[in-house]
């Protein structure tokens, strides 16, 4: 897991851990498994409320293995972070990989 905010200092290992536990866990888990089953599409988004924080995650079908983090404060603008968040995982990606999870996003 990659951290970076120049303004912050870098949260202790184990707080980094448990972020990312939390984002496989509703990325992959029993409540994941259950939102595609009552969707009947693919969830590539999931959101937390911890700590007074916002904590935003992403994945795309196309890449299962790999997903993207964000932590807001609890007064972001939840919708613009995600565009943020989308286009930073776009960016990462490969452009076929890219392409896929926009079609994803955006559905048929």
């Amino acid at each position: 897991m990659l951290c970076s905010d120049s303004d912050l200092p870098a949260p202790p290992q184990e707080a980094l851990d448990a972020l990312c536990l939390r984002g496989a866990r509703l990325l992959s888990g029993p409540v994941w498994a259950a939102a595609e089953v009552a969707l009947a599409a693919p969830v590539v988004e999931a959101v937390a409320l911890q700590g007074g924080r916002i904590e935003v995650f992403l994945r795309t079908p196309a890449a299962p293995d790999e997903a993207l983090c964000g932590v807001l404060e609890d007064s972001a603008d939840l919708e613009a972070a995600l565009n943020v968040l989308w286009s930073g995982i776009d960016a990462i990606l490969p452009e076929d990989t890219a392409r896929t999870a926009d079609a994803t996003r955006r559905g048929p």
